[in-house]
């Protein structure tokens, strides 16, 4: 997804409240049942939230989430549009409450209807990223629209990013039209610091030239690390293999690894495979089997196949940690299952005991280590073919 979510700045010709009223005015007032009250002290709790960390999972948070929220839901019955519009994305990111997408999209067309610009953007972007392509033409006019308004250039430049990203990858009604999505990503880069998404992709543009990008791989590096430096992990991993393999740069393993741990560490399974490997074979850092064991248990915990063989490979030889000959295989023979031919060959090359206690204790390994991580054979991608 391009960004998480897009506050509400829905214009007041004259607005009740700044920044200067006291809460406990807005309280007083809010708990009268004043709607306006209600929205702005609903919107204060919900950026105070967002800027102390924003973890729902947290008591102190969630409290504050819940308060924010309440107020929120009261001015949302008036159909104050901002309130209508951060509630909407609440909903659709399930911040403290349960996914609810046909909430979030009610709520954002509320939201529009009472003339908040943003919602034009969260809904669209809604749209874009849901899997119903029939939704991505009324998505492509929205943004098309709004960025003729003039309203907002800081809307404007997000509304290019989601409008860039329809056109790249089309869908429904929407004809894939790379030059046309290269040159909305562009505009949105151009006219301030793009989010992420913008950034990586492109960097795909430039590192594929569709679309007539003609950077090349030192552009496409360019919006790797800039995209990496913001916090997108496959963006960091893309830099790193870049720096490994001298693409657009000087080959420099010592800083290829080090953004491809910060592509670790951001979450991204490629990442976390290739810091592993590194860690293996001493690039860019000295060997440590115990690291490489680590990273490669992180990516196998999100189901991905790579990392569950090397992982039950270093099992069955003790690299990185004891030998567990059971698990080892009970996690080749998993990789192996979902068509992995790299762990199917691996199996062939090691006696192992054929009893029906050994066996016993493969199957005992192999449900603990999934039931552990909470996987099912349906969570697991990404095999050797």
């Amino acid at each position: 997804m391009l960004l998480a979510s897009i506050l509400s700045l829905a214009l007041q010709a004259t607005p009740a409240f700044d920044e200067n009223t006291p809460v406990s005015e807005l309280t007083s007032l809010a708990e009268d049942g004043n709607a306006e009250a209600q929205e702005e002290l609903g919107m204060r709790l919900h950026i105070e939230w967002m800027e102390s960390g924003n973890d729902p999972d947290e008591q102190a948070s969630q409290i504050l989430l819940d308060e924010a929220r309440y107020w929120l839901e009261q001015a949302a019955e008036a159909d104050r549009p901002a309130a209508l519009n951060t509630l909407g994305t609440v909903y659709n990111q399930a911040l403290g409450v349960e996914y609810d997408p046909v909430r979030a999209e009610n709520l954002f067309r509320r939201a529009v209807a009472a003339g908040d610009y943003a919602a034009i953007i969260n809904l669209a972007a809604m749209q874009i990223h849901d899997e119903d392509p029939s939704n991505n033409l009324e998505a492509v006019e929205a943004l098309e629209g709004f960025l003729t308004t003039g309203e907002s250039p800081e809307l404007e430049r997000l509304a290019s990013g989601f409008l860039g990203l329809a056109y790249t990858f089309g869908g429904g009604e929407v004809e894939q039209d790379y030059g046309r999505g290269l040159d909305l990503l562009e505009r949105a880069d151009s006219t301030g610091e793009a989010h992420t998404g913008v950034l990586f992709m492109l960097g795909r543009y430039h590192e594929t030239g569709v679309g007539g990008a003609d950077g090349g791989e030192s552009a496409s590096l360019e919006y790797f690390e800039r995209a990496g430096l913001a916090g997108h992990g496959h963006a960091a991993w893309k830099a790193g293999m870049q720096h490994l393999n001298g693409w657009g740069t000087q080959v420099d393993e010592a800083e290829a690894f080090r953004w491809v741990q910060r592509a670790a560490e951001l979450g991204d399974d490629q990442g976390m495979i290739s810091t592993a490997v590194m860690y293996a074979m001493g690039q860019g850092v000295g060997i440590d089997f115990s690291q490489s064991r680590y990273w490669y248990d992180q990516a196998a915990s999100l189901g991905n196949v790579h990392a569950i063989r090397a992982i039950g490979m270093m099992d069955v030889v003790g690299q990185g940690g004891p030998v567990n000959l059971p698990l080892g295989v009970a996690l080749l023979e998993m990789a192996a299952e979902t068509g992995d031919r790299n762990a199917a060959m691996l199996l062939q090359q090691f006696e192992r005991p054929d009893t029906p206690g050994f066996r016993d204790s493969v199957r005992q390994a192999g449900e603990v280590w999934m039931a552990q991580r909470g996987l099912t054979e349906r969570d697991l991608y990404g095999g050797q073919q």
